[in-house]
């Protein structure tokens, strides 16, 4: 639907659209679990490609605050980047989707293992307490990702939200952060327990 609302409505050609399969350090997707992630018609229009944290190709866009060298696929960089995701709880981030498309998503290893270093408390052998399920305030790993996402400045945010019983129950688009936030406020309200 996006894509054809961006060729239909925006005049934007087939060959200047390309999809970035954010993976962090994972595994690349298989050409068969490509075209099931984007539709066996749309990978034959668009390019689809997997994210390689190795790569030495990869962009430096910045530093964040907390001191992350941020690099990322040459694709999101000098170009219009939508986020799409899917909004879940996080053991370390507090959720998932939205800025970790970019920080892990498509990032490089070393920016990702500066970013992931944050859950471990500074002070004592354990994890850091600003982390979880949940946690946004003072989550380091948060605010970290989000400001390397905002180093690529991407366009727009398309959230997917989902029930206990995986049903898509909600799709929260506009600004990349503002959108994700929301998405977060509707996960927890589905998914969240009072403890």
């Amino acid at each position: 639907v996006l894509v054809d609302y961006l060729g239909r409505e925006v005049g934007l050609a087939d060959e200047n659209l390309a999809v970035l399969v954010a993976l962090g350090t994972h595994r690349p997707q298989t050409e068969a679990e490509l075209k099931r992630l984007v539709t066996p018609e749309l990978y034959e229009r668009i390019q689809v490609i997997n994210h390689d944290c190795l790569a030495d190709d990869l962009v430096y866009v910045g530093t964040t605050s907390f001191g992350t060298e941020v690099r990322v696929h040459p694709l999101a960089v000098g170009r219009k980047v939508i986020l799409l995701s899917g909004t879940i709880h996080h053991l370390m981030a507090g959720f998932g989707g939205g800025r970790k498309s970019v920080l892990p998503g498509i990032s490089a290893k070393s920016t990702i293992i500066q970013n992931h270093i944050r859950s471990l408390s500074p002070d004592e052998p354990r994890s850091n307490p600003l982390i979880g399920m949940g946690l946004l305030e003072d989550n380091p790993i948060h605010a970290d990702m989000t400001e390397a996402a905002a180093l690529v400045n991407p366009i727009f945010g398309v959230n997917i939200v989902v029930n206990s019983r995986s049903e898509h129950c909600a799709l929260l688009c506009g600004h990349w952060d503002k959108a994700w936030r929301e998405s977060c406020r509707l996960v927890q309200g589905i998914m969240g327990v009072p403890i």
